[in-house]
């Protein structure tokens, strides 16, 4: 079982079981990033619109694949369905892999590879085809989390007529998050100040 299917695996039991979350559409089958920009820009409006406030954090995970700690990789692959020895070989090939760098002069005669009295390396590596995979699950656990703490874009879709509560807009690493107050802004009777965030006395 190589990389790719790995990734394709997970990917398509993600979407089949709706395990994958919606904030996050890097990676999905027929999924492009203008569409991301497009779902931002609509709940941007509707904070404008409706004179609400939120905070706002543009993110960019440097070297996300790389990042990712082994054991979190292996829970996550493991709830979107990969077998575990699929998930092991990937991660026993990093951990013991030896790193030289390739230059027009030949290969380095140092090299880079495993301390026997540290930690093993972690990460994915960039190229892996099972990483978009594994990074796509955590981000969904991670967004599950937020939003179970209370995070996240609460708003009521006119279209749907459905409550929403997007948590980012992301795509892979590159991610929105967002966070806003449901309770509407009254207008304030003091010129000087537009609008006051304190609910009038009925």
């Amino acid at each position: 079982m190589n990389n790719k299917k790995i990734g394709r695996d997970a990917m398509w039991n993600g979407e089949r079981a709706k395990a994958v979350a919606r904030d996050n559409l890097g990676g999905r089958t027929g999924i492009r990033a203008v569409e991301v920009n497009q779902n931002w820009t609509l709940a941007d409006d509707h904070i404008h619109g409706q004179r609400a406030r939120a905070v706002i954090i543009s993110n960019d995970v440097k070297g996300c694949f790389d990042r990712i700690a082994h054991v979190v990789a292996i829970l996550a692959l493991r709830h979107l369905g990969i077998p575990q020895p699929a998930i092991m070989s990937v991660i026993l090939t990093i951990q013991h892999m030896q790193h030289h760098i390739r230059t027009d002069f030949g290969e380095s005669e140092q090299s880079h590879g495993p301390n026997p009295s540290g930690p093993p390396p972690q990460g994915l590596i960039q190229g892996n085809g099972a990483a978009p995979a594994a990074w796509s699950a955590v981000m969904a656990i991670l967004v599950d989390c937020m939003k179970g703490g209370g995070h996240g874009h609460k708003a009521w879709a006119p279209t749907s007529q459905r409550a929403m509560t997007p948590v980012c807009f992301g795509f892979v690493d590159d991610t929105k998050t967002v966070k806003n107050c449901p309770r509407p802004v009254y207008r304030s009777e003091d010129p000087r100040l537009p609008f006051s965030h304190v609910e009038p006395s009925i």
